[in-house]
């Protein structure tokens, strides 16, 4: 058999490219995981600004070079940040983006759906915005019995606050819902101030 020489070096030029490109992924998850760690440190020390930025970053860095599941993954993290900050109006466009995301990604009736459902749904009822919660919260009721613990609980809140909304339009009923937004944060265990809970 009669080989030329180097014949075989574009078959290991690719293995090495593939190698790197494997490498290179492995290496932005593991900025992105590392910088989505130090956010949460950060936001948890109330380090807001630092927080903010390294959930910025690790969201540039998921559009850039990791998949739909991080991207919505980043979205949600920095939507939950900004909702805890009680900064709705930037925390709902990107809860926004993360629900189609999770619709193709997961299904419409995945738990990790339904956990950017019930955090645009919270978003918009502590914002005072019932109409835009009301069909989310529809969107929760064949989840629901999938759902377990402190979730369960928690979409059980927004179910409450839908029917204080269908049952009034009286500035009490906005008040309630508001609450009741809240309650779903404290549901999912998250630390929410005497001051906003009484709202």
């Amino acid at each position: 058999m009669n080989r030329r020489p180097g014949s075989s070096i574009p078959i290991g030029i690719l293995v090495i490219l593939v190698l790197v490109g494997c490498t290179v992924t492995q290496q932005q998850t593991a900025y992105y995981n590392a910088g989505t760690a130090v956010a949460i440190s950060a936001a948890n020390k109330g380090d807001s600004k630092t927080a903010e930025t390294e959930f910025l970053v690790a969201l540039g860095r998921a559009r850039q070079r990791l998949g739909e599941k991080e991207v919505a993954e980043a979205l949600v993290n920095l939507g939950q940040f900004y909702r805890l900050q009680h900064r709705y109006p930037e925390a709902i466009p990107r809860f926004k983006e993360a629900l189609p995301i999770a619709d193709r990604i997961y299904g419409p009736e995945d738990e990790r759906t339904a956990e950017v459902l019930g955090a645009l749904a919270a978003s918009y009822l502590a914002g005072n915005e019932l109409n835009d919660a009301r069909p989310l919260i529809e969107r929760l009721r064949p989840i629901a019995p999938k759902l377990t613990g402190s979730e369960r609980e928690s979409v059980e809140i927004l179910f409450k606050a839908r029917e204080l909304y269908l049952s009034a339009d009286s500035k009490g009923c906005i008040h309630a819902t508001h609450y009741l937004g809240v309650l779903y944060d404290k549901g999912r265990g998250v630390a929410v101030d005497d001051k906003q809970a009484a709202y």
